[in-house]
């Protein structure tokens, strides 16, 4: 396994610690000194994963590769969230600091839940485009850098992660334009300190409205003496009225912070399970891989013992050659030998039958 896959899973292992950390206290339960604290924790972290991925991307130009995936652009998002988190960890250093100077207890501050749950699903949705991109990265990078592909099964795998993470990106981008394109989405892309801030100008100018009635009726009790019956009618009705109104607002006000609750929760949930799919996806895409990478070595390891029986059965073969030759040799010279001793005794022969005669 080459050096940059080995940083990809490095950035795996540190895009899962976050997340665990993140998923074991929801941020708007932090109080205003340990969610500084642990805004601190995330920029460390998320810095560790924009240096790596750095280095991933210099060994990428490096190597001039093409159709590699896109790199700049999410480390462009990830810096700019680091300098988003580092903003609020600063704005919020500074309230405590005002806070101490004027003697004031840091339990007594008004906390922003709203805000830091906020945060957190920027940081969540980071985590999961991240993880992403390293899955991406991690087939590019076995594609390229990995031992010569022998097997046209494992060239088809390969070939079939990156079509599924094509269309996997296309379906994101769809969704997003979707989404942002939604009533509901357009509501999510507004922050929640601008809805609050909206409903205390709306209290705002009923109270003015309010004190104006009030104005009005009492003006109107001193140059109207003769119409107290009326009057107290009038006031009787302002009085219904506020009250309903008053109603009104608590109900607004419960509708708002339940949909805000639901709203958080349903995108926790899709972001937790997008990412034990994506885990899961990366795993077996692993496994496959590692699958015929031992089917490979197998083969070569086959393929040697073969082809060591082979050379010995030829120097086998060529030794019994040789004696097949040197037998073959001594066979001549033998029949040579019995050549000569039956023309020898054939001569004998002939000169004991000449002798006889």
């Amino acid at each position: 396994m080459t050096e940059t896959l080995l940083i990809c899973g490095k950035i795996v292992d540190m895009v899962d610690a976050l997340q665990n950390r993140i998923d074991g206290k929801d941020w708007k339960d932090y109080s205003r000194t340990s969610f500084i604290y642990n805004l601190a924790s995330t920029i460390h972290e998320l810095e560790e994963i924009a240096l790596n991925l750095e280095f991933v991307r210099n060994e990428f130009h490096h190597r001039a590769y093409t159709n590699a995936p896109e790199i700049s652009k999410h480390m462009k998002e990830i810096n700019s969230l680091i300098a988003f988190l580092k903003r609020n960890r600063k704005l919020e250093e500074d309230r405590i600091e005002r806070a101490m100077e004027r003697g004031t207890d840091l339990e007594e501050l008004v906390q922003a839940p709203d805000l830091y749950s906020s945060l957190e699903q920027k940081v969540l949705s980071l985590l999961l485009k991240t993880r992403y991109l390293i899955e991406r990265l991690g087939v590019f990078a076995r594609k390229h850098e990995g031992k010569p592909i022998e097997s046209k099964a494992h060239r088809t795998l390969l070939e079939l992660i990156d079509a599924k993470e094509e269309e996997l990106q296309k379906v994101k981008e769809k969704y997003s334009e979707l989404k942002s394109r939604s009533f509901w989405g357009k509501l999510e892309e507004g922050n929640s300190s601008d809805l609050e801030n909206d409903l205390v100008e709306l209290e705002r100018k009923l109270g003015a409205s309010n004190s104006l009635v009030e104005e009005s009726l009492r003006m109107h009790k001193r140059q109207t003496e003769n119409l107290i019956a009326s009057q107290e009618d009038l006031e009787g009705r302002v009085s219904e009225l506020e009250e309903i109104v008053s109603q009104y607002q608590r109900k607004s006000s419960e509708l708002i912070a339940s949909l805000k609750k639901e709203r958080d929760y349903a995108k926790k949930i899709v972001l937790e399970t997008e990412h034990e799919t994506l885990k899961l996806r990366n795993t077996y895409s692993k496994e496959l891989l590692n699958l015929e990478q031992e089917k490979i070595s197998v083969r070569e390891q086959a393929r040697g013992e073969l082809k060591g029986k082979l050379a010995k059965m030829k120097r086998d073969l060529v030794e019994k050659k040789d004696l097949v030759e040197r037998f073959k040799k001594m066979v001549d010279d033998r029949e040579n030998k019995i050549g000569k001793l039956e023309g020898e005794i054939s001569k004998l022969k002939r000169k004991k039958s000449a002798k006889k005669k």
